[in-house]
């Protein structure tokens, strides 16, 4: 039999090198699992120049940080290009600013936690990954799983690849995106719902400091996000922000048309000039927005994590924390399992630790999608008229809940502690 015909053979495989499938294999091969990684890197956008950052940016978790910590990433990041968040201010409405009575005012002073979160971009999270990953002992594959056979064999799965490679494994971790085409082979039920809004992703000069502070609006506008970037080197602009703006579809499309300083004439109208002139750095990007349930997240030696598990409404900014999430509870799981669970003794993939990850991440995604889809709900104009009196009278209900958030300052502990994990 020559090499090319001769299956590979490991313990754990990961489908899909995104950030969560990186951080997956990263994580199984450092816990000393043979761990294969497959799919294809993702083009690394060029260097950024001084003044440029990803449009991509993650607003990372307490929990997130802890992850990448233990996997020796956190370390190997560009420090000064990561931004810590401080406070978050929330407002019902547009044109409100800081004071106002109805503002839900975040601190994590108050809540006893270094920061709320570290806003990063995306390509500062992917060269640490890649460079953790060159030292460790995983194997990479350029591969694209066409075919899965999970009950051939009760003690491996066996993948086939479009080059015509074998490859077998005793787990199956994917990874691999929204769309997951390893999701489809398995048979893995999905639903989806498609939300009447178009994300608009910019990056702003602002003329006043942003004090590490997130700000962010709901209203007819949809909800705006702003959150703090370290600052450029113009002293003109002694603040910079990346936003993400969740707009109805109509006026989405509507400001990606008008371009760069239309948005940031009315990010400026929304948030009532909070950081003073904006002036857009690069070009906006914009794309549609929905909300996707797996469910069970699991088949016999397969497990869904990332994107392929659950797609989020990104309000709350937690997509990637909830994938993040997905890997921590999977390497804390191995951890607990004891012997039935040893590299090279042990059955990673066996039925009754599959079902026990499953459970771990029940909890936090269901509690994250009711969060983030009842927000969307409750500040969709459209929606709410179409209930008619039902609508009105939950909006006014949403309003009186919202004031006594404010107002309460144990309820908006018990809501930051719940945020940033």
């Amino acid at each position: 039999m020559n090499d090319s015909a001769r299956p590979v053979d490991c313990e754990i495989l990961v489908a899909g090198a995104g950030i969560a499938g990186m951080a997956a294999a990263l994580g199984c091969a450092q816990a000393g699992y043979r761990t294969v990684l497959t799919g294809r890197d993702a083009e690394s956008p060029p260097p950024p120049a001084s003044q440029e950052w990803d449009a991509r940016i993650y607003a990372l978790s307490d929990s997130s940080k802890a992850l990448l910590e233990r996997l020796s990433v956190w370390q190997a990041l560009d420090a000064l290009r990561i931004q810590p968040v401080y406070d978050m201010r929330v407002f019902p409405r547009p044109g409100l600013a800081a004071g106002d009575r109805d503002e839900l005012h975040f601190s994590a002073y108050k809540a006893a936690r270094p920061a709320l979160a570290w806003i990063i971009e995306e390509r500062n999270l992917v060269r640490a990954l890649r460079t953790a990953l060159g030292f460790s002992k995983l194997r990479r594959m350029d591969a694209e799983v066409t075919a899965l056979e999970l009950d051939a064999d009760p003690q491996r799965a066996e993948l086939r690849a479009a080059d015509g490679r074998r490859l077998r494994a005793r787990c199956i971790l994917a990874a691999d995106g929204a769309d997951s085409p390893l999701r489809s082979l398995a048979g893995l039920a999905v639903t989806e719902r498609v939300y009447p809004q178009h994300a608009i992703v910019l990056n702003l000069d602002c003329g006043r400091p942003h004090r590490d502070t997130a700000w962010q609006w709901f209203g007819e506008h949809g909800v705006l996000a702003m959150l703090p970037l370290p600052p450029g080197e113009d002293p003109a602009w002694p603040g910079r922000c990346s936003i993400v703006w969740s707009a109805p579809t109509a006026t989405a499309q509507a400001m990606l048309e008008a371009g760069g300083d239309a948005i940031a004439a009315e990010v400026g109208r929304i948030s009532g000039g909070a950081l003073g002139e904006l002036l857009p750095i690069g070009s906006p990007r914009g794309f549609p927005l929905r909300c996707r349930t797996v469910d069970p997240l699991i088949a016999p030696r397969l497990a869904l994590i990332g994107d392929a598990a659950h797609v989020v409404h990104p309000l709350a900014g937690q997509g990637l924390n909830l994938g993040l999430g997905d890997v921590a509870d999977w390497l804390d799981m191995l951890a607990a399992a004891g012997p039935s669970a040893r590299p090279g003794k042990g059955d990673p993939g066996a039925w009754l630790l599959l079902r026990r990850w499953a459970r771990m991440r029940a909890e936090p995604v269901a509690a994250m999608r009711a969060v983030t889809d009842g927000l969307q709900r409750i500040h969709d104009t459209e929606w709410l008229a179409s209930l008619g009196l039902a609508g009105r009278a939950l909006g006014f209900v949403t309003g009186i809940g919202w004031r006594g958030v404010a107002r309460s300052g144990f309820l908006k502990h018990r809501l930051v502690s719940r945020a940033i994990g």
